[in-house]
């Protein structure tokens, strides 16, 4: 039996090492009943979620193409939780964005996880007008996250809907009643390799023959073995009935032909034909495959030629950044980018409108800009010119009716500037004009680029560790350059194993002196379920005093289950000025450190004596998370006690 086991042991540990290492992964769908909705029909859109590990929260920007929007009872949205959850776990909302999309988010108050591995989380009603004619929904900004507060992000993803391309060309496409190819619905994000299959319908004719371009967004690739693409035919044929053969042509598309030399035809009216394997790079930030030039062909070699596929996949401008981020008082790089699947651009004009608070830099009177990697200055011009209204008009142009080079990516880059009265709002391209090398003309609407200007102030809090009676303190700052603040609201969120002492049955906080006084401002603190609302507030609306420093500190017990490194969180943080605006900064948090790690990194070292004498040189008395011996002081005494856990270590 010993003997069988020592043989057995290697074989486990092998087996369970991998699965050790490998990464969580989740995606979101939108289930494929969806694609034939027609002009004038509401449909049900079903969201789903394929995950790997536990999830609890979701979120997404939901894009709807020109003629369709979400419907609305009661001045709200319709939509509900699906199958793998409950109201009573998890809560949804959707709110409109300045840019026109919804963002949807499902969280859950007590860290619930959603169910299962795969199925619908989401539905919601979609109307289209009488005027639909097809496009693409995408989901954007996808973000997941795990109980552990790992966060899963999702590039772009992209489902072709409705009836036909505004510009079929000579042949069918989807919804038509014809020979057609797609693509099943396909989300992939940086890092990953997936499976992506192409589709064939062909309700009323035989096909033997199937060709078609395909454009990949930057940052995606077919996947090769060897020199050869990673490919195969799928259940609708095989390699004794039908040859398959890929390569690359000269605009960096790859063209398929799935043919046959007895000329036999391919099985059934509906389904899969090919399956290939594409890789995104980590600097894929998402887009859109086309399938372009497609033809199909009967046995009596009639032959069909379909528009480009998704239908409607639309030429546009975007933002490379979006939101974008800027502080007042900062210069900034906004780049553009120019997505046309289906189009060969060769000039691009729009007018720019700028909120208030930003500018176009200038150097010596001229604005500073420039042109990005898909064309350059010997193959194309650039003119920046101000309008009478304000708005500068940007022109992209070529004498010669080159074509600018790719699919999708950077177009031009311009230096934004910032002053003193930003406070966010919307960038605008306007009157947006695209020109293709036919003359024709392509007016994709206005684009909006929202603007973030971060907080005025914000809360602090420094990396902790815990002392040697178990115990750790936390002092909370308050940075507020630019506004004055009177009241502070914030949610405590502790990690498992660590709770708030109590002194004489109430939470042992105290308000600190440094910016205030008790007559000032007073402090409370209340349980709300697993979280711990702060307000420290002013009966006669006092400021507190300065722009940066300590306001309140607050002391922690840590029980036998407590891991170090955890963190601790301020969450929903809520800070107001004199005159009643309401500044809400982004969650803060900090790591709890074992005792004599100081500087939260996980060894206890020389390192950390460091941070204490620099500590005590910046006045360290008040900075008490720093008090490894907790005898009130920040002093020697400290780091000799940080050199005895050291050599006990």
């Amino acid at each position: 039996m010993k003997n069988r086991l020592n043989w057995l042991l290697p074989v486990l540990l092998m087996a369970i090492l991998p699965m050790q290492g490998r990464a969580q992964t989740a995606s979101l769908s939108i289930e494929s009943g969806f694609k034939d909705i027609k002009a004038g029909e509401e449909k049900e859109l079903v969201i789903n979620l394929t995950n790997s590990g536990e999830i609890t929260l979701v979120q997404f920007d939901l894009r709807l193409p020109s003629g369709l929007s979400l419907k609305v009872e009661d001045d709200d949205y319709v939509y509900d939780i699906a199958g793998r959850t409950s109201w009573k776990n998890h809560s949804l909302s959707a709110n409109a964005q300045a840019d026109g999309s919804v963002r949807f988010l499902l969280a859950s108050s007590k860290n619930a996880t959603l169910t299962g591995t795969s199925g619908p989380i989401i539905t919601m009603t979609v109307v289209a007008t009488a005027s639909f004619k097809g496009g693409t929904i995408t989901l954007e900004n996808i973000l997941m996250v795990t109980p552990a507060e790992k966060e899963i992000k999702q590039g772009t993803y992209s489902y072709a809907v409705g009836q036909s391309d505004p510009d079929p060309g000579p042949g069918p496409t989807p919804g038509s009643g014809d020979a057609y190819i797609s693509y099943e619905p396909f989300a992939i994000q940086a890092g990953q390799e997936k499976e992506m299959v192409i589709d064939l319908t062909n309700p009323g004719d035989e096909i033997t023959l199937v060709q078609f371009d395909m454009h990949l967004p930057a940052g995606l690739s077919l996947k090769k073995i060897g020199s050869d693409y990673d490919y195969d035919m799928a259940g609708r044929t095989d390699w004794r009935r039908h040859s398959l053969d890929l390569h690359q042509l000269n605009d960096g598309s790859i063209r398929f032909l799935l043919s046959s030399t007895s000329n036999t035809a391919i099985s059934g009216t509906e389904g899969a034909i090919i399956k290939v394997t594409i890789v995104a790079g980590n600097d894929y930030a998402g887009g859109i495959v086309t399938l372009e030039n497609i033809l199909m062909v009967t046995p009596d070699e009639k032959e069909i030629k379909q528009g480009n596929y998704p239908p409607n996949a639309e030429t546009t401008l975007l933002a490379k950044e979006q939101p974008f981020v800027m502080v007042a008082g900062q210069e900034k790089e906004l780049v553009i980018d120019l997505q046309n699947p289906s189009d060969d651009v060769t000039l691009v004009q729009f007018d720019l409108r700028l909120p208030k608070g930003l500018t176009l830099k200038k150097d010596g009177g001229e604005y500073v800009y420039d042109m990005c990697e898909r064309t350059d200055w010997r193959r194309h011009s650039l003119d920046l010119s101000p309008l009478t209204d304000g708005s500068i008009r940007v022109l992209l142009s070529s004498t010669s009716n080159t074509v600018i080079k790719d699919r999708q990516g950077a177009l031009l880059k311009m230096t934004l500037v910032a002053d003193g009265t930003f406070a966010g709002g919307n960038i605008t391209l306007a009157n947006i004009l695209l020109v293709t090398p036919a003359e024709k003309e392509i007016k994709p609407g206005d684009v909006t680029i929202s603007t973030i200007a971060p907080a005025s102030a914000t809360l602090t809090i420094e990396s902790l560790s815990l002392s040697s009676n178990g115990e750790a303190r936390m002092v909370v700052g308050l940075s507020n350059p630019a506004d004055q603040i009177t009241l502070v609201q914030f949610d405590l969120r502790l990690p498992s194993g660590l709770t708030l002492k109590k002194a004489d049955d109430d939470y042992d906080f105290e308000l600190m002196l440094d910016r205030t006084t008790t007559r000032k401002h007073s402090i409370d603190a209340n349980p709300m379920g697993d979280i711990v609302r702060f307000l420290v507030s002013s009966t006669s609306s006092a400021a507190f005093s300065g722009t940066e420093g300590p306001i309140l500190k607050m002391t922690f017990v840590a029980d036998p289950s407590f891991k170090a490194d955890a963190a601790v969180t301020l969450e929903n943080i809520l800070l107001v000025t004199p005159g009643e605006k309401e500044i809400r900064p982004e969650n803060v948090s900090a790591k709890v450190g074992k005792e004599g790690d100081v500087n939260t990194d996980g060894v206890i070292d020389v390192a950390d004596i460091a941070t204490i004498i620099s500590v005590m040189a910046d006045g360290g008395a008040t900075k008490l998370q720093y008090d490894v011996n907790d005898d009130g002081t920040v002093d020697v005494a400290d780091i000799a006690t940080t050199i005895s856990i050291m050599a006990q270590n």
